[in-house]
């Protein structure tokens, strides 16, 4: 690099790639103002059209809000409850040969990533309620009785002391089938 035109011209081409080698991705997860993206990312198996392996991004009432087979960038709310679904009618995942994989990222945070997931996972997004999944348990202190809001409440529970609980879910209407 002694010749200062290369030096020169090196310099510029420099100037003028590396902005976009640290941004590329920022800018194509641009979102509108209240949104935020979730970047989803599949490198698929041989096997991931034959297995039927597929996602799914729905909200908390279980509305398919997005759907798909490969990557995609998708903006939502910023302040709703989201979960990532991902499908193989198989039930080996991305573990085909060679193997693949998935990561979901949440405002540019990895949430999850994997290869083998079996039949299927679910992950949860956002802003959810308290008890909606294991990551948002509703705490439990003392003793008492606590009555779930809905079906599939998560509950959350550290003992202040050791001794023997007792947890039930019967005795809610239910057929105690749990």
């Amino acid at each position: 690099m002694n010749n200062p035109i290369s030096w020169k011209l090196f310099s510029k081409l420099l100037l003028f790639v590396f902005p976009f080698l640290f941004s590329a991705k920022t800018l194509v997860a641009q979102c509108p103002a209240g949104q935020v993206p979730v970047d989803i990312q599949i490198t698929a198996d041989d096997n991931a059209a034959s297995d039927n392996t597929r996602w799914e991004l729905v909200d908390i009432n279980d509305v398919i809000l997005e759907s798909g087979t490969a990557s995609d960038i998708v903006c939502v709310p910023d302040n709703i409850c989201l979960f990532f679904k991902i499908y193989d009618d198989f039930g080996n995942g991305y573990s085909g040969l060679p193997p693949g994989a998935y990561s979901v990222y949440y405002n540019g945070s990895l949430v999850d990533a994997d290869i083998n997931f079996g039949t299927d996972k679910t992950v949860d997004l956002g802003v959810c309620p308290a008890g909606s999944s294991c990551n948002f348990p509703i705490s439990v202190a003392g003793n008492g009785t606590y009555t779930a809001p809905g079906p599939e409440t998560w509950y959350g529970f550290v003992p202040a002391a050791t001794g023997r609980y007792s947890f039930s879910t019967c005795n809610q209407g239910n057929s105690c089938n749990t």
